[in-house]
């Protein structure tokens, strides 16, 4: 799937890769956001990705380096953040509610959550 959506890797137009750092200079946290996919509107963008090493968890790199990439996006005219996450994943639908966003839709079998975050601003 990556090479439909990334034809031209982390040069590929309207995605945002980050990385984040621990103290000592290791990479701890991964975050991938992109253009938006079919059916998803004009104006979003689409929160593919978001690791951290099992190490780091719960030491609030995620929190970080998507808040940090909010704060981006809000200012360049990005009206919503859409995502899906596994609706068992209750550490992930904790970080996001915390950051305001909202459950929009559930998989007819129930194992998956999209939700979205409108932006300030828009």
């Amino acid at each position: 799937m990556a090479p439909l959506l990334l034809p031209n890797g982390l040069q590929t137009r309207g995605h945002i890769f980050r990385v984040a750092e621990n103290s000592e200079g290791a990479d701890v946290a991964f975050i991938w956001i992109g253009i938006a996919l079919p059916g998803i509107p004009p104006g979003a963008r689409f929160l593919f990705d978001i690791v951290v090493r099992p190490e780091h968890r719960r030491e609030g790199y995620a929190r970080h380096v998507l808040t940090r990439l909010l704060a981006e996006l809000a200012g360049d005219r990005t009206e919503s953040v859409i995502l899906q996450t596994r609706a068992d994943n209750a550490p992930a639908l904790a970080l996001y509610g915390s950051l305001g966003f909202t459950r929009t839709e559930t998989s007819e079998d129930g194992k998956q959550v999209q939700m979205m975050l409108r932006l300030a601003g828009c």
